[in-house]
């Protein structure tokens, strides 16, 4: 690409920037287009149009929706939406018989392109092609051929999550009467069905030990490995899918919960493979008399965790089990007593100079602080959100060590999160029984930023290329200091708010998230990285050609 060319690309993306700072009471503007079918190219009518700002900074969890404009689209496909604020959007598309999608999104990934959108303009002539959904309709089967009513029937898909690959349920519903199970609004994709008797349900009582049916793969495979994929693509309905379901040896774990104080808890036996992507987790609740018995498990690995029955999963106390041939009893949970946390947020450096140069005012209120246990399953955790001056306390804390993750305020990033004098972000936070701990979460307000250009091999620029920026050395997917953004309709695109430092840039046509932290991946795709390294403060320039769908295609 032309040199000057990307330098006044560049510049026109940083000087929207500082417009939608500078300028408060900006025009407002409009984004219009047409709403087409993916396959044949008809337009489509009634299609409700949903234009949704995207949050400035990092990777926040919004507590509050953001704010969203809508529009139908007409008898031509037409649609307009009127009286937009100048800012960055994502828009999306729904109807019946379509799978609901993003403007610009190519795949499983579903990132979809960001729409610009400056003061009083008109983004026009956006076609918006949605996607024929695809559908999959079966019956669960016994041994003898007969239908299973209420039977578990999930559709699974290979997700990148934890550092590896791992099956996650992505639709999940029950069977009728008839055995019969339909899963609708598909996006295209290899897809992987299972099927399992449902647990205690009336009637449907399971023998402790023994043989018994078990979780079943699409057709009788009792393991992933003998699972016939499917592979959807748009509009396709594959029917009369029949899953068989078959029986395994089967045991029983039994136990008891020490401390257990006439809570209400309960057991979960999830598969070490798993990682805490939803599953096939089985489970009991703890009885008055705080023993538990766990039916119909399967030999294997597992997380045996005790959570509790009402309100957020998350983790009381875990142990690593290993199941055999044979029932395993007398296994003991310990619900030790919890401690506490509290803190503040604050942000470091020169604030008067951050609101000079911003035009706002950082807010500490608001900010949602997760913790997550920083070894074994990762389930649910533990919620708190920041008061006006940035403090935030939560009690009822189960003993462990734990990730801290929290929402940087807009053009900020985490810096540090201390503890007894320490950075804990890598370590973890330790929070002991009966005991108090502190800790300060603390924001640089001198943040660098990239900005740039997508373009395939032909030097074309790509409008919706996904766009990540991988910290060096990486860091977890928990530690917010790596970024992905979407290209906008021009093919532009901005990351604010990047701590100082090394940074591996790649653009993809299509990208499972996370799965550019891969190692077989970013192999593959080394020749279209660029690096870059930030010092505080710094804005780097890059243009980057896109790599093809095809680099990361699962295993």
């Amino acid at each position: 690409m032309n040199q000057r060319l990307l330098v006044f690309i560049i510049a026109a993306v940083l000087g929207a920037a500082a417009q939608e700072t500078s300028e408060p009471q900006a025009k407002l503007g409009a984004v219009a287009g047409k709403v087409v079918n993916a396959v044949t190219g008809e337009p489509l009518r009634r299609v409700n149009v949903t234009l949704r700002s995207l949050q400035p900074g990092g990777p926040a969890i919004a507590l509050q929706p953001p704010p969203s404009y809508s529009a139908a689209s007409d008898d031509e496909g037409k649609f307009r939406i009127e009286n937009v604020p100048p800012g960055q959007f994502q828009l999306s598309g729904e109807r019946a018989g379509f799978v609901r999608s993003t403007y610009g999104a190519r795949g499983r990934g579903a990132f979809g392109a960001t729409l610009q959108v400056n003061a009083g303009q008109t983004v026009a002539g956006l076609e918006f092609k949605l996607t024929p959904q695809a559908v999959v309709t079966g019956r669960v089967l016994d041994e003898e051929g007969e239908p299973v009513m209420r039977a578990q029937v999930m559709l699974r898909q290979r997700r990148y999550f934890n550092g590896r690959w791992q099956l996650a349920v992505m639709g999940m519903q029950m069977t009728q009467d008839t055995g019969e199970f339909r899963f609708a609004s598909l996006m295209p994709g290899r897809y992987y069905l299972s099927a399992q008797t449902a647990m205690m349900l009336p009637g449907m009582a399971p023998e402790p030990k023994g043989e018994d049916y078990t979780t079943t793969y699409y057709p009788d495979a009792l393991d992933f490995e003998g699972a016939r994929p499917l592979d959807l693509t748009p509009g396709l309905e594959l029917q009369g899918l029949d899953v068989r379901l078959r029986k395994a040896p089967v045991v029983c774990v039994r136990g008891r919960v020490e401390g257990a104080g006439g809570e209400q808890l309960r057991v979960m036996l999830m598969p070490r493979d798993q990682d805490g992507m939803i599953g096939s987790n089985m489970g009991a609740i703890v009885k008055p008399d705080s023993s538990f018995e766990v039916l119909r498990v399967r030999p294997g690995a597992y997380w045996l965790m005790l959570a509790p029955v009402m309100g957020s999963m998350y983790s009381l106390s875990r142990l690593e089990l290993e199941v055999r041939n044979e029932d395993v009893e007398n296994v003991v949970l310990r619900r030790g007593a919890t401690g506490a946390l509290s803190g503040r947020l604050r942000i470091d450096g020169d604030i008067e100079q951050f609101e000079r140069e911003t035009g706002r005012k950082p807010s500490l209120g608001g900010i949602l602080v997760r913790l997550v246990a920083r070894d074994g399953p990762i389930i649910g955790g533990v919620f708190a959100t920041t008061k006006d001056d940035g403090l935030f306390t939560l009690e009822n804390v189960a003993a462990d060590r734990y990730r801290v993750v929290a929402s940087a305020p807009p053009g900020t990033y985490l810096k540090a999160i201390l503890a007894g004098g320490q950075d804990v972000r890598e370590s973890g936070l330790l929070v002991s029984e009966g005991a108090s701990t502190q800790a300060e979460i603390v924001f640089g307000s001198d943040p660098a930023r990239i900005a740039g250009v997508v373009v395939n091999s032909d030097g074309d620029a790509v409008p919706g290329a996904v766009v990540t920026a991988l910290a060096e050395p990486a860091d977890d997917e928990f530690a917010g200091l790596s970024r992905t953004v979407t290209a906008d309709q021009y093919g532009q695109f901005r990351i604010d708010a990047l701590a100082p430092g090394e940074y591996i840039l790649h653009a993809w046509e299509d990208l499972e998230p996370g799965s550019n932290r891969d190692p077989e991946i970013r192999k593959r795709a080394e020749r279209y990285a660029r690096t870059v390294k930030l010092k505080a403060k710094e804005q780097a320039e890059v243009s980057l050609t896109m790599a093809p769908a095809s680099i990361v295609e699962s295993p």
